[in-house]
């Protein structure tokens, strides 16, 4: 068939941007982004411009195929039939539930199709734990194009968010969005608890050392890590310290504390204490961390495993780096947040693809040689084409049928015909200081030409 043909040719040309295609197609069905709009909201509405529009509006704009979202619109007012007027009102009014509803589901249908390709998982964290990494998020400043913003001089800043990230399989698997860019994570912390499920390890920063965090993770009967925060914590009793060897970073005690949560309850932890080669960059000499692993997880092992919380600061980077997901003119709060949840979904997908590389070419392989960065931009460059060669309901009738099983066999099938060599990993070496600018006179701008020529004509030493 010709349609056929044309379909392996996709394949073989860009094998990773009809992965991704294929993946949304099926996970993100109108049908179904349209029936969680409809669960989560509570004072929107959906007649004439549908949430699942909108979730394709932003993707195309997350995704950089779009510089903005007006372009975006230009390119499917046909098929949207309203004013951009209604877009911005409708973005503008997306609740923060419903953004966070859209990351929890489609991360849970992509759980599963991770889950059925063998040997995809990178290393755990705890073997025999299922991890959880929380950290925040604070989105970029954006321009003052709201009327009631342009008398400020100070950036003005659209939201927050808490993010959990499955450490083995690389999902954002939940989110907490809240438009106070100043409210305290700490306030956010009771909102997250209600995830926590027993037997997980989660890991955190003392931001979220809180007595109500670690009691509550402990009465989910799960486990946390987490780094001291000195003055959140109402310690009891501390036992002596014991010398537990080294790790990469520095020297590792550990002791039994018992803390206590100012009233009656109290909580057996241990307590360990690394003293660093090199201090930290705010001066600190020593990191402090509380945990209620069992003994059978060393001090070794827990001060290891907490030196991958930088896996969520490195999943905030890529997505810097490859998406779109802060856009500076979304000046609402509402609208920011739903574009950078927006983003963890388009990274969600991104991370299955991966996972599907990881199945077929080993993962160590694709972790040490694979650039996210070259995978997206394949997605970017080649999504025109995917349209122009097959229109959309082509797409859906292909992979909408798709079950789970099928989803994660054909992408196995479709992972064994890319050639990692299209996209390379750089891996950069030691950061060099770079020196302080020195002023130029009582000048506040120069002339590079003129800079230029001038270091040009200098004579060099001997």
């Amino acid at each position: 068939m010709v349609l056929d043909a044309v379909f392996e040719r996709l394949i073989s040309k860009a094998p990773v941007s009809v992965m991704v295609r294929g993946t949304m197609e099926n996970i993100l069905s109108a049908q179904a982004i349209d029936r969680l709009y409809l669960s989560k909201a509570r004072t929107g509405y959906s007649r004439r411009l549908l949430f699942s529009q909108m979730v394709d509006l932003m993707g195309v704009v997350v995704a950089r195929i779009q510089p903005q979202v007006y372009a975006a619109f230009q390119e499917r007012k046909e098929d949207l039939r309203v004013k951009i007027d209604s877009v911005y009102d409708k973005l503008q009014r997306i609740e923060p539930q419903v953004s966070a509803g859209l990351v929890q589901y489609v991360a849970g249908q992509l759980a599963q199709v991770i889950d059925r390709m063998p040997n995809q998982q990178l290393p755990a964290v705890f073997p025999g734990y299922r991890t959880k990494i929380l950290d925040g998020k604070h989105l970029d400043g954006t321009q003052r194009r709201l009327k009631r913003l342009r008398k400020f001089t100070a950036v003005p800043l659209p939201g927050q968010l808490l993010v959990v990230l499955d450490a083995q399989r690389m999902l954002a698997c939940d989110v907490v969005p809240c438009e106070d860019a100043h409210a305290q994570e700490r306030a956010l912390i009771e909102t997250v608890l209600p995830a926590v499920q027993a037997g997980e390890v989660w890991i955190e920063d003392r931001n979220f050392c809180t007595t109500r965090f670690v009691f509550g993770v402990a009465k989910r009967e799960a486990f946390f890590v987490v780094r001291q925060h000195k003055s959140n914590l109402f310690i009891e009793r501390q036992a002596a310290e014991t010398l537990c060897g080294r790790t990469e970073t520095g020297t590792v005690f550990e002791a039994q504390w018992q803390i206590s949560d100012g009233q009656d309850r109290v909580l057996e932890v241990r307590a360990i204490r690394i003293k660093l080669d090199k201090p930290t960059r705010f001066g600190e000499q020593e990191v402090v961390l509380i945990t209620n692993l069992p003994v059978q997880v060393s001090a070794l092992e827990v001060a290891r495993g907490y030196r991958r919380r930088w896996t969520i600061e490195a999943a905030f980077g890529e997505i810097s780096a490859t998406l779109h997901a802060e856009i500076n003119t979304m000046g609402y709060p509402k609208a920011a947040l739903f574009g950078f949840c927006v983003g963890l979904v388009a990274y969600n997908v991104l991370s299955t693809v991966k996972a599907a590389l990881r199945s077929v070419h080993g993962a160590e392989e694709v972790h040490q040689k694979v650039s996210a960065y070259f995978l997206a931009n394949e997605v970017r460059s080649k999504w025109d084409g995917l349209e122009l060669a097959l229109d959309d309901p082509h797409w859906v009738r292909t992979f909408a049928p798709f079950t789970t099983d099928q989803l994660a066999q054909w992408l196995l099938a479709t992972a064994a015909r890319v050639n990692l060599s299209r996209y390379p990993k750089s891996h950069r070496g030691p950061k060099k200081k770079i020196p302080r600018a020195v002023p130029y006179g009582r000048h506040r701008h120069v002339s590079t030409a003129r800079i230029l020529a001038q270091t040009a004509t200098r004579p060099q030493g001997p």
